[in-house]
């Protein structure tokens, strides 16, 4: 569920500003009364969670999945902001991409990229009308002769 306008311009930075607790339909991966590990990190059988819990809570990947400290697999998902886990025995999913660290950085160096990317597609086209025209002077000059 991309916004229209990153479907159309493949624009990495609306793509992920789009991204969203809401936009992924994580409604459908809320607490189905199953013990499921967390297997964005493996550890022993099951993955992290299953099972266990923690000393504290932890967040995972900059900021984008808020786990509090005793989830032990029942992964009761809800939208919540970067350190919003006021629950122990709760998973939070940022509800805004864009005060995520790990996205900014991918969108900035995104960006640098593309510049780039740009500088070296100027600089080819810049050889390529160099070297047709010396072609197209060469040429000339082998039919006045």
């Amino acid at each position: 569920r991309v916004k229209e306008s990153a479907q159309k311009s493949l624009q990495l930075h609306e793509v992920l500003s789009s991204i969203s607790f809401s936009s992924l339909g994580a409604e459908s991966i809320v607490e189905r009364r199953e013990n499921r590990g967390c297997n964005l990190m493996r550890t022993g059988r099951g993955g992290l969670l299953k099972d266990v819990c923690l000393n504290r809570n932890f967040t995972w990947g900059g900021g984008v999945m808020n786990f509090g400290s005793c989830v032990a697999g029942n992964l009761k998902i809800k939208g919540g902001e970067y350190d919003d886990v006021s629950s122990h025995d709760e998973v939070r999913w940022t509800e805004d991409p864009s005060k995520v660290s790990i996205f900014k950085d991918v969108i900035r160096l995104f960006a640098r990229f593309k510049e780039a990317k740009n500088a070296v597609m100027k600089k080819i086209k810049t050889t390529v009308d160099e070297l047709t025209k010396c072609i197209g002077q060469k040429e000339a000059e082998l039919t006045n002769d």
